[in-house]
């Protein structure tokens, strides 16, 4: 089994908005963050911090200072949020002062550490972002999307670059869930060659791998940051499960705790939302599209025949980035499918939620 040699990172509320429009009731959350104290899991990523605000969704889209001070924080619990590097690089003001008005009264705040999700192009823009972060004594964590889709030269450069820029944690996200064990070995020796700091991962669970994938990663190459979350709730298939890893690494005991956490709230928000793995993500994965795509397809009731052949004029395309506001429109007309004219790589402008 493994060694208790890693961090535990849940980020449960932060990806498993993506099903729910980050609409998570606070007596929830509450009794999350009581069962995460008392599993000794000291490190929760309470949600995104999106810049532009949109009514549908949720509190833990935005996690603003507000909402986290309404909270009952557990003493032992270092609470972080995540925010897009694309969001920021949108911005017309300056680096300066989008992260002011992003991280209002940072000094007084909760927020322990933050987590920029960024594209592999995005990395070499955002310098001033972290210094602005590690100036204020916040944790910085660097979350390199799509690894599976990088090269080793291109690994080479985010590494040497990540290693000037003093940030403390890196961590590489199998976005489009296809990695297997190998791919795991081949990704962190590259890393390793260029980066002496910490590590971390962020598994998708596609193929039914996360757990497998985490594993090799903390026993093979001393990945040390895990994530995961209760019952795997995130964006598409879900993620490594908190339970999965709890079960794997520590006491009966504490199995209980979180059981009775999932019976009782997480249980029915996925009979509500089914998400986790099925076949069209693991075809998905296979052919390295977006998840999202599957998402939203089976949000919209397509049916398996019409999933099928999406999936087929997706293969040749660049799929890999999801492009939100597009793929609804073409969804909502299907003959523009059936003739094949939809391309990712038109207008790449600036889009969220596109890790």
């Amino acid at each position: 089994t493994m060694d208790n040699n890693f961090i535990n990172l849940d980020c449960t509320f932060r990806d498993g908005g993506y099903h729910n429009n980050w609409n998570f009731k606070k007596s929830l959350i509450n009794k999350y963050l009581k069962c995460m104290s008392k599993l000794k899991i000291n490190f929760i990523e309470l949600g995104f911090r999106f810049l532009n605000r949109n009514k549908s969704r949720g509190e833990t889209a935005y996690t603003d200072e507000k909402f986290i001070n309404q909270l009952k924080i557990p003493k032992n619990l270092n609470i972080g949020v995540m925010i897009n590097a694309g969001d920021f690089l949108c911005q017309a003001d300056s680096m300066e002062a989008v992260c002011k008005k992003t991280f209002p009264n940072i000094k007084n705040s909760k927020i322990r550490f933050v987590r920029i999700a960024c594209h592999v192009h995005e990395i070499f823009k955002i310098s001033k972002i972290i210094s602005w972060l590690k100036k204020r004594k916040i944790l910085v964590a660097v979350n390199l999307m799509q690894i599976s889709e990088i090269n080793k030269k291109q690994i080479e450069k985010v590494c040497k670059f990540i290693s000037k820029k003093k940030i403390d944690i890196f961590y590489v996200a199998d976005s489009l869930g296809c990695m297997r064990p190998q791919d795991i070995d081949s990704v962190f020796k590259e890393i390793k060659k260029f980066w002496k700091g910490e590590l971390g991962i962020h598994a998708h669970d596609n193929l039914h791998h996360a757990l497998k994938n985490s594993i090799i990663a903390n026993k093979n190459h001393g990945v040390n940051w895990l994530d995961s979350t209760v019952l795997g709730m995130g964006r598409g298939p879900g993620n490594l499960k908190t339970e999965e890893i709890i079960n794997y690494s520590k006491k009966k005991k504490k199995k209980n705790l979180i059981k009775k956490l999932i019976k009782e709230n997480f249980s029915p928000l996925k009979r509500k939302y089914k998400w986790g793995s099925n076949l069209y993500y693991q075809l998905a994965a296979k052919s390295k599209i977006h998840p999202t795509y599957i998402q939203e397809m089976l949000s919209l009731k397509y049916s398996y025949q019409e999933i099928i052949e999406v999936i087929d004029q997706l293969k040749t395309q660049s799929a890999n980035r999801y492009q939100v506001d597009l793929i609804r429109l073409d969804f909502k007309k299907n003959l523009v499918l059936k003739l094949g004219t939809w391309s990712a790589k038109k207008n790449q402008k600036c889009y969220e939620n596109q890790g």
